[in-house]
């Protein structure tokens, strides 16, 4: 069997020793020992003198017997799913026979993980098992006097200080020397405890609201969709199938993309349309002499609709009232005669966005061109009953409309309390203190003593591969 880094004898330091360069974090994470009042009974303290430093490895992959064993082996895909919780389970296995060939630890129940590499910076699991990760991470096996969860919380608040002592430009990597040099902010054990426990409380009745929350916004989606594929998919008698070309000009704008300026004309592309409206956000602009230059097929007009051909397809919405440029991936459509919010919906329809996905082209980016657009089913009625259906149909939907974005205010709001309960807790205001509890710094001597007690991590005499 394979042994534990903590079974395993003595081990010399992996890598470069600890930076001593002091780059405080916010509030609770630095690197290097900072010049920082520390809360009262709390004191700054090095990492590894409360939890011993670890690193992982990946067996080579072109030893297919190293793999698909029973040994649990994580990469920054896992930590990005179970970030911020304990992990059970991971991807992809390792067995004997690639521990023992690689640089690879098998890491004790507990372990905290920080994930250190590229767009995974930050990502911070504990190890629900016996686990062995890769490269990508610095492991911190936890002494008594630090308990994981209030480590792994600590990072979590700290995620924009650990991506910021990253380097390089393209692929930015905490190194080893900044892994080893964290100092944190350390309480009395007791009040770890506390700490942990309300945060968790906290936490839960936070979750709990954001699950409802997203509940009724699937509900609202649901109500939305049902309401429009009722109106459209069951059409009366006097409703009259035609053609997009009988009812709609279309004005094709696509394939012409202008050169944007820093300021001028409203630019609106395939993206700031959106669930029937328009997204006045990452707007792009171009001069006077552009628009003129660009604008040649057609102005929209008051009524008018503007139609995303791709990327995504089948959005829609009424153009707005003021003046505007628009280019590739977009159309504007010109009802005939026809009441424009009640194409609007129809447009919006399950039935008919279905028809439009039958007429889509690509793979990559799937689109639909004028040509083919033009033959699609599409569904008319009197003036007046259009009028009437959209209506209807406009009064319901902006309740809904309305609601959307109260919604999603108080899902920011309670995401962003999460934070707030962090930054509270690492500022030792989150819950009493207790003159029982002996102050942190009172214990580092003892910490520093027993450390020398604590088995460390050692690396693997390298083992020459079996020859067969």
């Amino acid at each position: 069997m394979s042994k534990t880094v903590l079974e395993k004898s003595k081990r010399k330091s992996t890598g470069r020793s600890a930076s001593k360069n002091v780059r405080l974090g916010k509030i609770a994470l630095s690197v290097g020992k900072p010049d920082v009042p520390a809360p009262t009974g709390w004191s700054w303290e090095s990492l590894l003198d409360v939890a011993e430093f670890a690193t992982g490895h990946t067996p080579s992959r072109r030893n297919p017997e190293y793999w698909n064993g029973k040994i649990s082996w994580m990469n920054a895909g896992d930590a990005r799913i179970f970030d911020g919780k304990i992990i059970t389970e991971t991807k992809e296995r390792i067995n004997e026979l690639g521990l023992e060939n690689s640089a690879a630890e098998l890491l004790p129940k507990d372990t905290v993980c920080l994930s250190r590499t590229g767009a995974s910076i930050g990502y911070t699991v504990i190890l629900g098992k016996p686990m062995a990760t890769n490269q990508g991470f610095v492991n911190y096996i936890c002494s008594k006097h630090l308990l994981p969860k209030y480590l792994m919380y600590l990072f979590l608040f700290e995620r924009s200080s650990i991506i910021s002592y990253g380097e390089g430009s393209a692929y930015k990597t905490v190194y080893f020397p900044e892994a080893k040099g964290f100092h944190i902010l350390l309480p009395p054990l007791n009040e770890q405890k506390r700490i942990v426990s309300k945060i968790e409380e906290l936490f839960s009745i936070i979750d709990l609201t954001i699950q409802s929350l997203n509940k009724i916004l699937i509900q609202m989606k649901q109500f939305k969709k049902s309401l429009l594929m009722n109106t459209f998919e069951k059409t009366s008698k006097e409703w009259k199938e035609e053609t997009v070309n009988d009812v709609i000009k279309i004005i094709d704008y696509r394939g012409r993309t202008p050169p944007y300026s820093d300021r001028g004309i409203t630019h609106l592309r395939s993206n700031n349309i959106k669930n029937g409206t328009i997204v006045w956000e990452n707007l792009k602009y171009v001069t006077e002499e552009t628009y003129e230059k660009y604008m040649t097929r057609g102005i929209p007009q008051k009524n008018d609709l503007l139609f995303t051909t791709e990327g995504p397809l089948g959005e829609v919405a009424l153009v707005p009232e003021l003046k505007f440029s628009l280019a590739q991936r977009l159309m504007i459509l010109r009802p005939l005669g026809h009441n424009s919010k009640f194409l609007l919906y129809q447009i919006m329809s399950p039935d008919f966005n279905s028809r439009l996905t039958g007429k889509k082209t690509g793979t990559t980016i799937p689109g639909i061109s004028s040509r083919n657009f033009k033959p699609m089913k599409i569904y008319t009625t009197s003036l007046d009953e259009e009028e009437k259906i959209a209506n209807y149909l406009e009064t319901q939907l902006s309740k809904h409309d309305n609601m959307v974005p109260i919604v999603n205010s108080n899902l920011k709001i309670l995401r962003s309390m999460k934070k707030s309960i962090l930054k509270q807790a690492f500022k030792g205001k989150l819950v009493p203190q207790d003159p029982n509890d002996k102050p942190a710094e009172t214990l580092l001597e003892k910490i520093k003593q027993e450390k020398q007690k604590i088995i460390k991590v050692k690396p693997k005499p390298r083992r020459k591969k079996n020859v067969k």
